[in-house]
């Protein structure tokens, strides 16, 4: 812009200077409220918090009991961005929120089959969801007043905490390890082809029944399996396991229900006449022991 020439009281021509505007919105983008700073700091924490709580580090509460739980957490942090103005506040809550909602659904999917159409259709509808909450809370000033979310918290509370009481003094699941009735495995004559190998033998030793008692869906953790052969030395490279493979596996165990997984033991057996042709299965948790016959023993959980 040309500055327009002004006469002095002596006659002479000057030109006004020409101020210039200080660059105001890159000093504000370059500093950081220190508000803001913290309430960043107080959401990493929070959500960090939530991660840890899903993944069952220090909590042993049901599967239902735990969504129900990040739900009611869901809730009570949408109505509080609700009822809260200014500040910013309200967006700390509404972030809040849209994190433990992440969280919940990052934990369901982690503990329940879900096909990929109902994985498309469960994140668009959340998508949805979240856009039209924004659209009334934005365009039609969607609000609640301070009673109305401290009597969302206060039910939350309520129903949160009975569910948590019925939680921790409910059962667990119960886990039974029965070996067959016929506890002893039978090698068939014959020798090895080509004679130098071993013989791979394959064959159910028992089955490990989880039993759940307790009216919610709770977590399915199948104690761990191992064996060994002793009394003989010519049985070798003993594997004993679940017969289904840990991807095949299900998580969870609704309330009431019972699911039986077999026992599955591999050996392999030297081609040799003191190779023995029967072996005896029992439960055992030392592999020292010593036994007048062949024995394959069954170590199931605190065995180990």
């Amino acid at each position: 812009m040309l500055a327009t020439p002004l006469i002095d009281c002596d006659g002479r021509h000057s030109t006004p200077k020409v101020q210039k505007r200080p660059q105001l919105m890159s000093v504000m983008t370059a500093q950081i409220d220190s508000g803001t700073f913290l309430y960043a700091v107080g959401i990493a924490f929070v959500l960090g918090a939530l991660i840890v709580f899903a993944r069952d580090v220090l909590f042993g509460l049901s599967i239902t009991v735990k969504a129900v739980l990040l739900f009611a957490l869901v809730v009570v942090l949408f109505t509080s961005g609700l009822a809260i103005t200014g500040d910013l506040l309200d967006v700390v809550a509404f972030t809040l929120a849209a994190l433990a909602y992440t969280v919940l659904i990052g934990y369901l999917l982690s503990v329940f089959a879900v096909s990929p159409a109902g994985l498309f259709g469960l994140l668009a509808m959340s998508g949805l969801g979240f856009v039209l909450f924004g659209y009334l809370h934005r365009e039609r000033a969607l609000s609640v007043s301070t009673r109305t979310a401290g009597l969302v918290l206060g039910v939350c509370l309520m129903i949160s905490a009975g569910l948590v009481g019925m939680d921790v003094t409910g059962s667990e699941v119960a886990y039974t390890t029965t070996l067959n009735e016929t506890p002893s495995i039978t090698i068939a004559d014959g020798s090895a082809d080509p004679p130098e190998e071993t013989r791979t033998v394959t064959t159910t030793v028992g089955t490990v029944t989880a039993t759940n008692d307790f009216v919610f869906t709770r977590q399915l953790d199948l104690p761990r399996i191992d064996g060994c052969v002793v009394g003989s030395e010519a049985v070798r490279n003993v594997h004993v396991d679940y017969r289904t493979p840990r991807y095949e596996r299900p998580n969870t165990i609704v309330g009431g229900d019972s699911q039986t997984f077999v026992l599955e033991a591999t050996l392999r057996v030297a081609p040799n006449a003191s190779a023995p042709r029967t072996i005896t299965v029992d439960r055992g948790a030392d592999c020292a022991d010593s036994r007048d016959e062949p024995t394959l023993l069954v170590a199931v959980g605190q065995d180990n």
